[in-house]
């Protein structure tokens, strides 16, 4: 990817963020520690109630999971 276009995608992206008011985060099990984590995931969250919107599953946001989610 150029320069140029790696520009125009962060500009995008958060043109998309700030019009929907989400975030993206990654989350895990509430008890999680030095031994491991578990539920592990990449999310998009809404900002004002913290509602996961979009779940990955995984380590990786894929357009494959926001389609998944429609």
């Amino acid at each position: 990817m150029t320069d140029e276009k790696i520009k125009e995608f962060k500009q995008e992206l958060a043109q998309l963020l700030t019009k929907y008011d989400v975030c993206i985060a990654f989350t895990c099990g509430e008890c999680c520690d030095t031994q491991g984590f578990y539920d592990d995931q990449v999310v998009i969250q809404d900002n004002k109630t913290r509602e996961n919107i979009v779940e990955s599953g995984s380590w990786w946001l894929f357009a494959e999971d926001l389609k998944r989610s429609i």
